[in-house]
């Protein structure tokens, strides 16, 4: 998924059940990229949870809703995890 101000209702719900339909597969931590190391992944998405709920519509916290969508696009990439 690109970057976006907004994401819909629809998009937001299905990434949050995605990860709580796979919270048990996921694993300790995530190179994310080059730069960004999560130590403690599951945490880490517990976390952005309450970023998506409290903060949906504000588009200041778009950037940590999108980093949610680039963490599921790595664990699909490199864990195989669908």
């Amino acid at each position: 998924m690109e970057y976006k101000k907004h994401f819909t209702d629809d998009e937001l719900n299905a990434l949050v059940e995605w990860f709580k339909q796979r919270m048990d597969r996921l694993p300790a931590s995530l190179q994310l990229d080059k730069a960004t190391l999560i130590k403690d992944l599951k945490h880490t998405v517990t976390l952005y949870f309450d970023v998506v709920h409290l903060h949906k519509d504000n588009p200041t916290y778009s950037g940590q809703i999108y980093l949610l969508f680039k963490i599921k696009a790595c664990l699909e990439e490199q864990f195989d995890i669908q």
